[in-house]
């Protein structure tokens, strides 16, 4: 007859896994950020700001720019997460808005094999670290967990004997 493993085993597994793939995650789109610093720099102008959303405030930045003779548009939210409260998230927006005023210049990166393209910043984004930093301690938790786990029955099965 088969022993069905203990829930707690199930729950250590299951935070070794999804610590597993959050740091799988973060590490690649913190790597994706980090290789566009690498992209050309060119200058754009801010056409559009606004506040998007209702129950999470985001600011939106609209910008227009040049590569080649060709003109672009940008829209971006600047990586900005969504959560937090509602009044912090509106103020933290409106910060947002009023460092990119309607006509200003700003320097982006764009995408050189794909023009379209482009940020305003470059990343890694503070959500990111936090987000990797989450995985690292639920990994964690899971490995020692196991860990303590086994030792126990080891220790046990030793003073039984």
């Amino acid at each position: 007859m088969i022993k069905a493993m203990p829930p707690v085993i199930i729950v250590l597994i299951i935070f070794l896994f999804l610590g597993a793939v959050l740091i799988y995650i973060q590490i690649g789109e913190i790597s994706i950020t980090l290789s566009r610093q690498q992209w050309p720099k060119t200058t754009a102008t801010v056409i559009k700001t606004q506040i998007v959303g209702e129950r999470a405030y985001n600011p939106e930045i609209t910008c227009i720019y040049n590569v080649d003779n060709t003109e672009y548009s940008l829209i971006t939210g600047l990586g900005t997460p969504g959560f937090g409260r509602k009044r912090s998230r509106q103020s933290t927006a409106q910060i947002i808005i009023d460092e990119y005023p309607v006509g200003s210049l700003v320097t982006i990166i764009y995408n050189p094999q794909n023009p379209a393209e482009a940020y305003i910043r470059t990343g890694p984004y503070w959500h990111n670290y936090m987000q990797l930093s989450l995985g690292i301690i639920v990994f964690c938790i899971g490995i020692s967990g196991l860990f303590n786990l086994i030792v126990a029955k080891f220790v046990k099965k030793k003073i039984l004997d």
